[in-house]
């Protein structure tokens, strides 16, 4: 899969989708029109701020992360201007590693750009919900990194980690 909400669309509209997301703050529901709405967005989360027993979302947010779960998720965007940044990704899929940290991984996914070239790569780790996303971005000087963990210290552990592992790949 490619990066960008025209690719989300694409899958929404095959169908078996019911919304979909990017980080950027778009969303986009299926049955409403193949594109992102955030006017939308906002008037739902109203109505189920409406809809309950509190008056401040923050009040909602808070019964919902006690009733699904707190998410220990976090990102850091790594300033890269160097001429091979987009080429570290595919030397970091040729010599994956089996295991991050104490961690082993289970399942690795590679997302391409428009122009075909391997642009992103998720390791998805042994736990409940581990995982770290590596991205070049091909329009800013920027390498991107995502991560998951189980516990409120790992996303910065794995974002380390991962960052640590692309350097690796510097002027091989």
């Amino acid at each position: 899969m490619q990066v960008g909400f025209k690719y989300i669309t694409e899958e929404m509209l095959k169908g078996g989708v019911a919304m979909g997301f990017e980080e950027s703050g778009g969303f986009g529901l299926t049955d409403h029109i193949p594109e992102r709405d955030g006017i939308l967005f906002a008037l739902i989360a109203l109505e189920m701020l409406a809809d309950s027993e509190y008056s401040k979302l923050s009040e909602l947010v808070n019964e919902k992360r006690k009733q699904f779960g707190r998410i220990h998720y976090k990102r850091i965007d790594h300033d890269y201007s160097e001429g091979d940044r987009v080429e570290l990704l595919p030397r970091l899929i040729e010599s994956a590693p089996k295991k991050i940290g104490s961690w082993a991984i289970k399942d690795t996914s590679v997302f391409y750009s428009a122009t075909g070239s391997a642009n992103g790569l998720k390791l998805r780790l042994e736990g409940e919900n581990r995982w770290l996303l590596i991205r070049s971005s091909e329009t800013e000087p920027l390498l991107r990194f995502y991560a998951e963990g189980d516990s409120e210290d790992e996303p910065d552990i794995l974002l380390n980690k991962g960052l640590k592992l692309l350097m690796k790949q510097r002027n091989k």
